[in-house]
């Protein structure tokens, strides 16, 4: 058993052992990987880059020994594979500063409300009915199926029926682009007509004013993401019915000294 498949496989249990429901697909969100990755790494059967290591790291709170054991043996078998050859890259699709601004996936909701959409109870396949449930013309959502084919993202089974894949698109925290800009825009202006017109009990708004420390803010952002990366275990944990957006914001209300 390699070190990183001991490591991940320890990680696991102990984060099912606090929840019961903690499912394979939540730990690899939480790493921001495929699952079908993670299954890889548990069987040892995959490693990962010394790049993509400290992320890792980071996420569970790895030790210096657990740490430097992982960095050892990645460095002589860099993303190799046992029988299977090498990875050249994950499943998980990370956009670049290059081509960010060339993938409309990013900046319109519908594509990633359309990919949830198909993961709640009594969910359909059917152009029609998603336009519907969605509240979007049915030209909008059959573009958007075919771009998230395109993209690896949604599979048309034999069947006809539409299934949202395990693969992600990820964006760095330091990419800044036209599409995500347009996006955080999008949830802005759509988050101000819901306050006003989405029923009390199906929408929470709320706002703090505090003072902080600007160097302590990397340590903030970092609680905003685990708290993400919760409410993505909670999600899991239940029944699907309906398609939420979850926004948060944080900016400062002075200005430099």
């Amino acid at each position: 058993m390699s070190q990183l498949s001991s490591v991940l496989q320890i990680k696991f249990r102990e984060m099912q052992a606090r929840n019961q429901k903690f499912s394979l697909r939540a730990f690899a969100r939480r790493l921001r990987m495929s699952p079908s990755a993670i299954s890889e790494m548990l069987k040892g059967r995959r490693n990962i880059s010394k790049k993509a290591l400290p992320g890792i790291g980071d996420v569970l709170n790895l030790n210096s020994e657990e740490f430097q054991a992982i960095e050892d043996e990645i460095s002589g078998r860099e993303w190799v594979s046992p029988g299977r050859g090498t990875f050249a890259k994950s499943t998980r699709r990370i956009i670049g500063t290059k081509n960010l601004d060339e993938l409309d996936i990013v900046s319109d909701w519908v594509n990633f409300a359309l990919m949830v959409l198909l993961e709640t109870q009594d969910a359909k396949s059917e152009p029609k009915w998603l336009a519907a449930r969605l509240g979007v013309t049915l030209k909008r959502v059959e573009k958007s199926i075919r771009m998230l084919i395109k993209y690896g993202l949604l599979e048309r089974l034999a069947g006809g029926e539409l299934r949202s894949l395990n693969n992600e698109i990820a964006t760095p925290d330091e990419v800044r682009s036209k599409a995500l800009l347009a996006r955080h825009l999008k949830n802005l202006k759509d988050a101000s007509k819901a306050v006003q017109r989405a029923p009390r009990d199906r929408r929470d708004f709320t706002f703090a004013t505090v003072a902080l420390d600007p160097k302590k803010l990397p340590l903030l952002f970092q609680m905003i993401r685990e708290f993400e990366n919760r409410l993505l275990e909670f999600s899991d944990s239940h029944p699907k019915k309906e398609v939420f957006e979850f926004c948060v914001q944080l900016f400062p209300r002075t200005g430099p000294k």
